[in-house]
Order: C-alpha cells, then sequence, then structure tokens
C-alpha cells in the first residue's frame, strides 16, 4: 500500500493562527502603552565614565576627566580640551566655562577653549561661576567664606564676607549685572536661611530672611522673587516684602526641574521621599501659574525633567 503523504495545507491554518495571535499581541501593547511613550532611539554616545562630573554645554556637554577639561559637540565629537590639572573644578556658566584648582581661576571661553583669563587667589578656591558681566569667585573655607567678584578681565571689582555662615548657591540675575547669594545660619535656635542681591562694586540691593524654612531654589523674574523652601514657595518684590497671597505650599515636595524663563516657569515637583538612592520616580507635581495638580506616571523613572508643557520621564526602556 502506498503511503499518503501529509498535505502542505494542513499548515496554513496554523500559521493563521499564529499570526492571529501576534496582531493580538501588538495590539494589546498598543493599547497598554500610553499614547505619549516613546521608545529612545536616537542616542549619542559620550566618552565619559558615568563617575566622572558632566555638565550641559549648549547643545552638548563638558566633562573632566581628573585631568583634562573636554567641551564636545552634538555629535559628541571633541570640540576642545583644557589642561585643567588634578583635584580642578568646573562649572558652565552665561559668560563661559570656570575651573579651578587650588588658590588658580580661570575662566575659559566656551566657543572655543581660549582662556580669557586666569588669576591666582590669595585664600583657596571653592568654587566659581561666570555671568555675562562678572564672574563669582567663592574663596576661604566653609567657615569663613569670602566672595570675590572679577570682572572678564580678570579684575576684582568687589569682596563680600560671609563669616559663620554656609553659602548654599548664588549667580547672577538682570542680565548678569546683579550678584544673588544665599546663606544659611546654624548657630541660632532655628536655622535661618537668607537671600541677599548686590550690585558688584556698589552696595547690597536687597536682602530676604525666612526663619520658618531651609530655601535651596531661587527664581527671579521681572517683578518678583521666588524663593522655593522645604516647607513654601514664596514670592518677593524687590524690597524684600512677600506677596502673602502668592505662596505656595510644597512641604513634602521637591523642585527637581524648571522650564521656562518667563514670569511664570513650569515647576516640576517630586515627592520629598524620593530625592536620594535608588529611588523610582513615578508621582510628580505640576505648577505653572494657575496650574497646580499632581499625576502619577504609568512607569517608574529612574530621572523626571520638565518640557514645553510637558514632562519626560526616563525608565530602562522608555521615554515618557
Amino acid at each position: 500500500m502506498q503511503e499518503k503523504t501529509p498535505s502542505r495545507t494542513g499548515w496554513i491554518p496554523s500559521i493563521c493562527i499564529v499570526l492571529l495571535c501576534c496582531a493580538i499581541a501588538w495590539l494589546g501593547a498598543r493599547w497598554i502603552t500610553p499614547r505619549k511613550t516613546r521608545t529612545l532611539e536616537n542616542y549619542v554616545e559620550l566618552p565619559a565614565y558615568a563617575g566622572q562630573e558632566c555638565m550641559p554645554l549648549g547643545d552638548s556637554a563638558a566633562y573632566y576627566d581628573g585631568t583634562l577639561l573636554y567641551a564636545l559637540r552634538s555629535n559628541g565629537m571633541q570640540k576642545w580640551s583644557y589642561l585643567a590639572g588634578a583635584n580642578a573644578g568646573f562649572h558652565v556658566g552665561d559668560g563661559g566655562v570656570t575651573t579651578w584648582t587650588g588658590t588658580q581661576i580661570t575662566l575659559l571661553n566656551a566657543e572655543t577653549g581660549d582662556t580669557v583669563f586666569s588669576v591666582t587667589m590669595t585664600k583657596p578656591v571653592m568654587s566659581a561661576r561666570a555671568g555675562s558681566t562678572y564672574v563669582a569667585v567663592c574663596t576661604g573655607t566653609e567657615e569663613t567664606v569670602t566672595m570675590i567678584i572679577l570682572d572678564h578681565n580678570g579684575k576684582q571689582v568687589d569682596a563680600i564676607e560671609k563669616p559663620d555662615l554656609t553659602v548654599l548657591d548664588y549667580g547672577f540675575f538682570n542680565m548678569g549685572n546683579l550678584l544673588w547669594i544665599m546663606t544659611l545660619d546654624t548657630d541660632g535656635i532655628a536655622p535661618t536661611s537668607q537671600i541677599s542681591t548686590y550690585r558688584p562694586g556698589k552696595m547690597e540691593t536687597g536682602s530676604i530672611v525666612d526663619g520658618e524654612q531651609v530655601l535651596y531654589k531661587v527664581l527671579f523674574h521681572s517683578t518678583k522673587i521666588r524663593a522655593v523652601g522645604t516647607n513654601y514657595a514664596r514670592s518677593y518684590d524687590y524690597t524684600g516684602s512677600e506677596d502673602i497671597s502668592d505662596r505656595l505650599l510644597v512641604y513634602g515636595w521637591y523642585l527637581q526641574d524648571i522650564y521656562g524663563t518667563g514670569e511664570n516657569p513650569l515647576m516640576l515637583f517630586i515627592p520629598m521621599r524620593d530625592t536620594g538612592g535608588e529611588a523610582k520616580l513615578q508621582d510628580v507635581r505640576l505648577v505653572q501659574g494657575s496650574l497646580d495638580k499632581t499625576m502619577r506616571l504609568p512607569y517608574e523613572c529612574f530621572s523626571i525633567y520638565a518640557g514645553n508643557g510637558c514632562i519626560y520621564g526616563f525608565t530602562n526602556e522608555y521615554l515618557i
């Protein structure tokens, strides 16, 4: 008896079933995944290691490898390098890139890496910020801070003493013509935060004192100053008077990022409990003008940033 050859047409229903299952799985994944979730496909690999200090520089980045300071292009290629030496620090500002080691402070042109000036201070340099008009250099020790203000020729125009105060942050505003310094006084019964503003070479122009909380962020607008602390975000005029009606309760939330430079930038807050260690970010609070809303992201993120009318969340698989 002749053995019957199996018919190939028996495979067709099986193939159709497999294709149908794949289509259902694909449609299910599309339905589960949020519409505004995107897979991160385009990226540029940088030559920096994860442990090396890195800062945004225009549309690219600058990083320090322990000896050399590098500026990179948007495609990851080297733009310029500078021999900063061992144990150096650096900061990218509106007026260029500052780098320091020991008592030496140097200002570099952000585009070319050329040295604008290099000056030796009388005390060790702890940090520096370059504005469009001046450079602020924080010198001394944590207990005896002196803020030296230089012009872009390296000439000293002011020296501001901050004895027995912890300098939390500082920078420039008003198109780089005014300086602000945020300090913390821990000698009293309760810590007292203060934001002082200066016109370099002339006088202190204003002061804001807050004894109810620790301040950690300040925003400057055309008619007001917004100071963000552990309990409140408060608004002041430039004489230091608070606008009580514009006070925002932020207890339990930390200002993670800000987008925009206008009167009402988008402020993105995350729970204070998620600010350290291996925190997985999922709950966020958005504040902009009269908008104040909380939301829960569909996935746990390791980093979250504010954008133009939106937020960006980075997971191990998606850019949300």
